[in-house]
């Protein structure tokens, strides 16, 4: 057993691999850093409305739709609705591959390597 682990705690895989898996190719489709950076956001959010209650995901759900139609005026109803989809798809991700991780993510960031990228992870235990 790790020295730094209590005896009931059971290890946990870095919340950076974490969000890669779930995210499954989601944050690559951006073609810039800045593209890819608003997409690791969405994938956090979805993370951490995969945590809240049951009864609560919608209504955090309905809440990030209007804030992104807020964000973003111009967005036709159709395109919006493809968001709060794939938000959807992202949270029942989270919920199948993490069932019991409830970790909140409180900062991300995409850095750029070499022609690639990895993604940096900073995350809190929930009470």
């Amino acid at each position: 057993m790790d020295d730094r682990m209590e005896p009931n705690e059971s290890p946990k895989r870095k919340m950076s691999e974490a969000i890669s898996d779930m995210a499954a190719g989601f944050i690559s489709v951006g073609k810039t850093l800045a593209e890819r950076q608003n997409r690791l956001i969405a994938v956090c959010s979805a993370w951490n409305m995969a945590c809240a209650p049951p009864e609560n995901r919608r209504q955090q759900l309905q809440q990030y739709a209007e804030t992104y139609r807020r964000s973003n005026p111009a967005i036709s109803p159709d395109d919006l609705a493809k968001v709060v989809k794939d938000m959807e798809t992202m949270i029942e991700r989270k919920l199948r591959m993490s069932p019991d991780d409830h970790r909140q993510i409180v900062d991300a960031r995409v850095v750029p390597v070499g022609a690639d990228f990895r993604i940096e992870v900073a995350s809190a235990r929930s009470k």
